[in-house]
This record gives C-alpha cells, structure tokens and sequence, in this order.
C-alpha cells in the first residue's frame, strides 16, 4: 500500500521499490547499479547541520566545497569586521547554513548527473528536470 497517493504503488510500478514521497526522486548509476534517493526541494537538514548531511551521504566532492567556501567566507568575515577568528567562523557557519538551506539539494543532484547517475522512472525524471536539478 502507498501512503503518499502518488501513483507509486508496487501493482503500477515494476522495480518493487518501497514508496516514496513525491517530491523525492530515485537515481541510478548504470555501471555500478548504485540506487541514490534524494529529497528535491530545500534541506532542513543542511540548515539546521550545515555541512554534515554530506557526510552522512557521502557526498564528499560537495563537502569540500562547502568546507572550502565556509572557511573563505569566515576569512573574509574576520578581515573586513575586524573579529576574531572564532567569531567569524561561527559568523560562516551560520550565514552558510542559510546556503546550504537553498542549494544544497541541487548541488547534490547535479553532482550524482555530472557521474553518470540517471533518474528511475519518468516521475523521478519530470521531476529533477522540472526543478532544473537536471538537465534535459
């Protein structure tokens, strides 16, 4: 039975995956056959967690990026407030998380795109495309 209506149900879907809500879309990356399911749409988890999301998905290309631009962001903040260093870290951490909030979602789906990982069905497909997650 599918709880989220979203015509997912295993009677009208062949590859016997578990429902899934309808703003999440399920990739594949056809030579390794790695199944990926991401949320499209904003990460409450990136705002609240900042970088570890990426993490826990393993996503470590885009946690050096964010990294990288949460520490230049911390310098530019100490040089041109004059704080101190831990200030503006934490100053970056949060201004970042704000980033992270937004596009964190699409950087994680671009990146799976850009490695070969292509949509499931039709409904993950329209729906990555439709949100400019993925290219046509």
């Amino acid at each position: 039975m599918n709880p989220f209506n979203n015509n997912n149900d295993d009677e009208n879907n062949n590859n016997n995956m578990l429902p899934i809500p309808p703003n999440y879309a399920v990739v594949k990356h056809n030579q390794s056959q790695k199944l990926r399911i991401g949320k499209v749409g904003f990460s409450l988890t990136s705002l609240l967690f900042g970088f570890f999301p990426a993490i826990f998905r393993g996503d470590y290309y885009n946690l050096s990026c964010m990294i990288g631009i949460e520490i230049i962001v911390a310098f530019l903040i100490a040089i041109f407030t004059g704080n101190s260093i831990d200030s503006a870290i934490y100053d970056s951490y949060t201004i970042c998380n704000l980033l992270w909030f937004v596009i964190y979602n699409r950087m994680f789906f671009r990146h799976l795109q850009n490695t070969g990982f292509k949509a499931t069905d039709k409904r993950s497909q329209n729906l990555l495309v439709e949100a400019k997650y993925f290219k046509a």
